[in-house]
C-alpha cells in the first residue's frame, strides 16, 4: 500500500485499519481457529481463507491500454505549482478503467439480503461439486462460473479445499464475509466516508470545510444541506481526523460500519 506523502503516522494507522477491517482480516482469524483441527492446520486454512478474500475482493485486469501514470500525474501539477485543492481532486478523480469490477462488486446484487447471499453461496456449492468431479475424472484444473462470472483455476482451488475440508466453515464464514461487504458497500456506509476522509484531509490541511466541499464534488455526500445538516457532517469529519486518529491504536477500532 502506498503511504501518500503528508498524512499524519495517527490517520495513516487508521487507515490501515479501515483496510485491514474491508479485506475481512479479523474474521479470516475467528473462523479458522473455529475451524482447524490443530495449530498445524490453522496456518493453512488462514492462508486460503485469506487468499479467497484476496481474489474475491480485487480488481481483474480488463485491458492493456496504456495510461499515464498517477505520479506522473501529480508530479506535473506539483511542477506546475498545483494547490493543495488541485491535488486533492487528481487523487480522488475517476480514471479511465482499465480493471474491471471485482467478484464482490458484480455479486453486489447477489447478496443485499441473507436469503439471497446463502441462494448464492448455495451456487457457489453446486459448482465446486462439478469442478470436483471434473477433477476426479481429468485430473485437470479449470476455471469455473457463478453468477455471471469467470471464478478463477486458483480461487476455485483454495475454495475446493476448504470445502472438502469443512464445508460448514466455509460456508458460515463467506456468509459473515458477504454481510460484512453488504454493510461497508452500501452507499451511505460510514466506512467508506472514512477511508476518504483518511486520504484527503493531510491534503486538504484538515479543514473540515474545504473537505465537505471536496466529498460533495465526488458524491460522498449530498449535494444540498441545511446549516443543521452541514454543521452535523463537519463534526463527523472533525471526530474522523481527531478521534479516529486517537483511538486507531485501539485494537477494536474500525471494526463496525
Amino acid at each position: 500500500m502506498i503511504v501518500r506523502r503528508g498524512r499524519k503516522p495517527s490517520l495513516q494507522k487508521a487507515y490501515e485499519k479501515c483496510l485491514s477491517f474491508e479485506m475481512c482480516d479479523d474474521l479470516i482469524g475467528k473462523f479458522a481457529r473455529k475451524s482447524a483441527k490443530s495449530a498445524d492446520e490453522l496456518g493453512d486454512v488462514r492462508f486460503r481463507y485469506s487468499e479467497i478474500i484476496i481474489h474475491l475482493r480485487r480488481c481483474e485486469p480488463r485491458s492493456v491500454v496504456t495510461l499515464p501514470k498517477r505520479k506522473t500525474v501529480l508530479a506535473n501539477l506539483v511542477r506546475a505549482g498545483g494547490s493543495r485543492d488541485a491535488l486533492a481532486a487528481a487523487l480522488s478523480r475517476p480514471r479511465p478503467k482499465r480493471f474491471g469490477p471485482s467478484l464482490s462488486e458484480s455479486w453486489r446484487e447477489r447478496y443485499l439480503t441473507d436469503k439471497s447471499a446463502g441462494d448464492l453461496i448455495s451456487e457457489l456449492e453446486c459448482s465446486l461439486r462439478d469442478y470436483l468431479d471434473c477433477l476426479i475424472e481429468t485430473k485437470t484444473e479449470r476455471s469455473l462460473m457463478l453468477a455471471g462470472r469467470t471464478i478463477s483455476a486458483d480461487l476455485a482451488k483454495f475454495m475446493v479445499k476448504e470445502w472438502v475440508r469443512d464445508p460448514k466453515a466455509l460456508k458460515s464464514f463467506l456468509t459473515a464475509v458477504l454481510r460484512r461487504w453488504r454493510e461497508i458497500d452500501a452507499p451511505d456506509s460510514r466506512h467508506r466516508l472514512r477511508v476518504v476522509v483518511y486520504q484527503i484531509s493531510p491534503l486538504l490541511d484538515n479543514d473540515r470545510k474545504r473537505i465537505v466541499d471536496h466529498l460533495q464534488k465526488i458524491g460522498v455526500i449530498p449535494q444540498m444541506l441545511t446549516s443543521v445538516q452541514l454543521r452535523s457532517w463537519l463534526n463527523i469529519i472533525g471526530q474522523h481526523i481527531s478521534r479516529d486518529a486517537k483511538s486507531a491504536a485501539d485494537k477494536n477500532f474500525g471494526f463496525g460500519r
